[in-house]
């Protein structure tokens, strides 16, 4: 991605009062319309979610990317969007970008703030906001909802409504009327009540674009939401507001929670770490990616080759053994308890990244990767044996057991970098560890807003951890996990050559 000064793309925020609402409905309803009329969007997603870019990536047919400015500063936010789309409107010059919201319009970091939030984006971004209204049960109200999304923030780009689950033509008429006199804004059309299929959920939200019922389900939805979009919303008032973005330019010098981020280039990274230099072959990083293992932000595995490295897909359930001369391994999370049976009894790839690890090839994991890397995965109170480089038991719950953004300060050195390294990132998990280890092992101390805690495994040179990262904000564990990985290659190298 080469670096651009400035953005003059169009592009337009969905978002709502709240979570359930209507934002990744719409979205994707807005996503398949606009592509029969013969535009490009380019589908991102604010905050720390895998679930939705996955569908909003399917919808578009290119890859959906995070806007955090949490975890990645708001320099890097604002330069990563800036880049992606220029690229993209070289390639289309009927490209758009399409921003679905998170949670309601002014939620942000720990609920008591805006940092982070909807709203907080979209002036970052200078993106006018389209509000999605929840119109179902309601009609003169629905003037009273809007007017407070209207001026809660005076400084927020809210640009017209659109209302959803509407029950009739007549129906509609009365709630346009509310909030337009309300507000003064435009409502640009509805969605239906009826005949609206909704994708399968579970407890980390709706189930996978890239799972096999996820395909099925989210294949019916955009006929018929692109269906509705065309009938009932005014696209090409729509697309004026789109193109009524005034122009954004790169922020300069950021930190996230307090660390310096201003060389990081907004996703761009510097090649060299620890005395590893880059002219040897580009080391090769074995990624899970299969219904078990497939949440990873696309810029960090962008960010991983463009600091050389080589992405090579792989499936821990279906293929026997690591990727033949890869150098490291990256497991993100995803499912793997949905998945315990078949991902146990695969022996064969459970001896190959032993066999790895004992060879001190790099490992990074996250949350699913954790658990899959452990001794024992308990579900429903039945356990099933990992790959145990980490001796300790994961059991799975039934109730949330740790969300947020935390800071964190890693305790001893690994594979992604030195002890004493502060990064930020964020946790959602519904597993405890059964048998953790003592205070002294953890390789992260946490700090959530005051709250301490310990995450985060560490042996040898494997490295895995609830936290999940977002390299754009701290690039130090992307590089230092390439220079280990070019690091192994080249002792690879030399061991062949004797």
């Amino acid at each position: 991605m080469e670096h651009i000064s400035s953005l003059a793309l169009p592009r337009f925020v969905i978002a709502g009062a709240s979570s359930g609402s209507g934002k990744s409905t719409l979205t994707l309803a807005l996503i398949e319309a606009l592509h029969r009329r013969g535009y490009r969007p380019l589908p991102w997603k604010v905050g720390p979610d895998y679930i939705d870019p996955g569908h909003l990536s399917a919808a578009a047919g290119l890859a959906c990317r995070n806007l955090d400015p949490v975890l990645m500063g708001e320099a890097g936010m604002v330069s990563s969007f800036i880049g992606h789309c220029n690229e993209a409107c070289r390639k289309e010059p009927k490209s758009l970008a399409v921003i679905e919201g998170v949670m309601g319009l002014f939620d942000g970091r720990g609920g008591l703030s805006s940092e982070g939030s909807t709203a907080s984006v979209a002036k970052s971004l200078s993106a006018p906001v389209i509000v999605v209204i929840d119109a179902g049960a309601a009609a003169q109200t629905a003037g009273a909802v809007a007017l407070g999304m209207q001026q809660f923030d005076p400084d927020c780009p809210v640009a017209g409504f659109i209302a959803n689950r509407i029950g009739s033509d007549r129906h509609f008429s009365m709630v346009r009327r509310a909030v337009e006199g309300a507000t003064g804004l435009p409502v640009l059309g509805w969605l239906p009540k009826s005949s609206m299929p909704s994708m399968p959920e579970r407890h980390l939200g709706l189930v996978a674009a890239w799972e096999e019922e996820g395909r099925q389900r989210l294949s019916s939805l955009l006929r018929i939401l692109g269906d509705a979009a065309a009938e009932h919303i005014d696209l090409d008032a729509l697309l004026a507001i789109a193109a009524s973005a005034s122009s954004l330019t790169p922020i300069r010098g950021e930190s996230v929670d307090g660390i310096d981020i201003s060389g990081s280039s907004g996703g761009k990274a510097d090649r060299a770490v620890a005395g590893i230099g880059t002219d040897t072959p580009s080391p090769c990083i074995a990624v899970a990616m299969d219904d078990a293992f497939h949440f990873y932000y696309q810029d960090n595995l962008d960010m991983l080759e463009s600091l050389g490295a080589r992405i090579v897909p792989f499936s821990p359930l279906s293929a026997s053994r690591l990727p033949d001369g890869c150098d490291g391994v990256y497991i993100g999370g995803g499912y793997p308890e949905l998945h315990a049976e078949r991902l146990s009894a695969n022996r064969t790839m459970i001896e190959s990244i032993r066999a790895a690890s004992f060879d001190n090839m790099p490992i990074y994991a996250e949350c699913g990767g954790l658990m899959y890397l452990c001794r024992r995965l308990f579900v429903g109170g039945k356990g099933y044996p990992m790959v145990g480089l980490f001796d300790t038991e994961i059991e799975m719950g039934n109730k949330l057991s740790a969300l947020g953004y935390h800071k964190a300060r890693t305790l001893r050195p690994s594979v992604i970098g030195p002890a004493g390294m502060e990064l930020v990132g964020h946790i959602y998990r519904w597993s405890n560890m059964v048998k953790g280890p003592s205070e002294t092992e953890w390789l992260f101390r946490l700090d959530k807003e005051g709250t301490i805690g310990f995450d985060g495994l560490s042996v040898r040179r494997s490295t895995a951890a609830y936290l999940h990262l977002h390299f754009t904000g701290v690039p130090e564990p992307a590089r230092h996990l390439v220079a280990a990985c070019r690091e192994y290659r080249q002792s690879r190298s030399k061991h062949d050559e004797q």
